[in-house]
């Protein structure tokens, strides 16, 4: 498995985990993919959503302003 691919498996299962809102566990996955693929502007946006649900306002922006930087028609 690639990096890359390695990546988006762990932003797969970070996403699972938000959705069940084990926030931390998504967090530690998306910090993960991000290492692997530091220009995954989905995973910065998806972590961003992890942020906000954990109360993190400030964490939270900062991922989306980094994903509107990577991916600026992602928005």
């Amino acid at each position: 498995m690639t990096p890359t691919e390695l990546a988006e498996a762990l932003s797969n299962r970070a996403y699972a985990f938000a959705t069940k809102r084990e926030t931390g566990r998504a967090i530690a996955d998306y910090d993960r993919a991000i290492a692997l693929d530091p220009a995954n502007a989905v995973a910065f946006n998806n972590r961003g959503l992890a942020h906000a649900l954990r109360g993190e306002t400030e964490e939270a922006l900062h991922d989306y302003a980094e994903a509107i930087r990577l991916r600026p028609s992602y928005a």
